[in-house]
């Protein structure tokens, strides 16, 4: 598989030219694979930067985290991630989850231990086929 990357060129003070990359490794391995949705669009598998920072930017404010499955096996189930203020502040509608209406942009997230993490293969699986199914009714 071809990577590509990008460069960023710099002229230091000295008259030397140093070539940075824009993408840090150390950002690549901060990234989750997540399912997301935006208002009028489908659900995509993606994968976003497990930052505080990058999800306030993915959801437009504050994350709220809403716990979708019932953990199994000790271990805890997946979460949606959502933005806390959305219904205040009159962010378009988006879909209905077991009843709980949302909007704005959401994602569905894995959990690792005490951090968001990548959703596995199988959780992909399972979800997607659902949440595709959903209808919008409002």
């Amino acid at each position: 598989m071809l990577k590509l990357q990008l460069l960023s060129i710099r002229k230091v003070c000295n008259g030397e030219i140093q070539v940075l990359p824009l993408v840090r490794e150390e950002d690549e391995k901060m990234k989750i694979k997540v399912l997301m949705k935006r208002p009028d669009s489908h659900w995509y598998v993606t994968n976003v930067s497990n930052t505080l920072k990058n999800l306030q930017n993915l959801v437009g404010g504050y994350i709220e985290t809403v716990t979708l499955l019932t953990p199994q096996a000790g271990r805890k189930g997946p979460v949606i991630i959502c933005n806390e203020e959305g219904k205040l502040r009159g962010l378009p509608y988006n879909c209905t989850i077991f009843g709980e209406d949302f909007v704005g942009t959401i994602l569905i997230a894995g959990v690792d231990g005490e951090e968001f993490g990548d959703l596995t293969d199988e959780q992909v699986k399972t979800l997607k086929p659902m949440l595709d199914n959903l209808r919008a009714m409002k």
